[in-house]
């Protein structure tokens, strides 16, 4: 009985372990990494107790192949990696499904959620296999190189992935940055705005991601570009469920970012320095706001779209389009865009 109920609290531990390491391989979300091939291991076996929905996988990928490619492509390259360094397909997405809601109704967080792990994992796929860590360990089994830098663990030797369906694969450099939380006080925060603001710039309710910096913002951008861009395909073929204020990401992050850029020029040099010749960054932040931009047009000139949703948020994308026209801003974008080639 006392051996039974080790176990058990064991088993609990081991699963709250899981669950933890799981986010900060997929999604990059806590400060501090575990050793490579223990993080393996952990990750690799996470999954296995709980039987994976063959009926509810089929039909999300069957969905996604029907309505956006672009996400079955980052899930596809996701399922790669885990069938071949864990030997089971990555399976997580899964997770967001729930049995009272409709497939659909989860397509464009499912896309959001899985761009975070491509972002992540896809250039040591595809760039890192045989090499290895300065500690020794495989380079490929974890998405993230560590490095000491003072108190902070940044990750090194590193680029992030960005998809997009008529360019590929782009890369984007690691930039060694502040969190969001600096800029937080300068900010203009709007009131449909309010949310996002608070869990991704002033890190209320967790400090997830805060020690990413800019690379964090540049992730979340190309997430909520692919997530606008996957309900976009779902209101053209009349099939979208409700629609909700995560369209207005284009502007929140389009702003948020020229903020801490701008923010960066005048309070720390050497970061804005970095930023500004770190080509891959600049170009991966040109793509995504120029595509961006166009998938909230035309999602504005959606007709189930312009009927239900966008009148009601008017004044605050006129309030976005003013803040963004301002000289700080438009002059720094005119910038990026020119030192970017783009």
């Amino acid at each position: 009985m006392i051996l039974q109920n080790s176990r058990n609290s064991v088993n609990s531990a081991y699963k709250i372990i899981c669950i933890l390491i799981l986010f900060s391989v997929n999604t990059d979300f806590l400060s501090s990494r575990p050793q490579e091939t223990f993080a393996s291991m952990i990750v690799c076996s996470l999954g296995k107790a709980k039987k994976p929905d063959a009926q509810n996988e089929k039909k999300v990928l069957e969905l996604l192949k029907k309505y956006y490619l672009p996400g079955y492509f980052m899930i596809d390259a996701n399922r790669q990696y885990y069938t071949e360094y864990c030997g089971r397909a990555d399976d997580s997405f899964l997770n967001l499904l729930s049995s009272d809601q409709p497939i659909l109704k989860k397509f464009s967080t499912i896309v959001h959620e899985k761009a975070h792990s491509f972002h992540s994992i896809y250039w040591n796929h595809s760039h890192a296999k045989g090499k290895t860590t300065k500690s020794g360990y495989p380079a490929v089994l974890v998405p993230s190189r560590i490095c000491q830098d003072g108190n902070i663990i940044w990750p090194c030797d590193q680029k992030h992935s960005f998809y997009f369906e008529d360019l590929g694969v782009l890369y984007s450099e690691r930039i060694q940055s502040f969190p969001p939380k600096t800029i937080a006080n300068s900010v203009t925060v709007l009131p449909l705005s309010k949310g996002r603001f608070e869990i991704y710039i002033a890190g209320i309710g967790g400090e997830y991601g805060q020690d990413q910096g800019i690379n964090w913002m540049l992730d979340e951008y190309h997430a909520y570009y692919h997530d606008n861009s996957a309900t976009l395909a779902l209101a053209r073929a009349g099939v979208l469920p409700e629609p909700n204020t995560y369209y207005l990401s284009y502007f929140e992050f389009t702003y948020f970012i020229l903020h801490y850029i701008v923010y960066a020029q005048t309070h720390d040099s050497k970061l804005y320095k970095r930023i500004m010749s770190s080509p891959g960054f600049l170009s991966v932040f040109v793509t995504i706001h120029d595509r961006f931009e166009k998938v909230n047009q035309q999602m504005q000139e959606n007709p189930q779209l312009k009927k239900t949703f966008f009148p009601k948020v008017q004044n605050t994308i006129a309030e976005y389009q003013k803040i963004l026209s301002d000289k700080p801003y438009s002059s720094m974008m005119k910038k990026i865009r020119k030192r970017s080639g783009r």
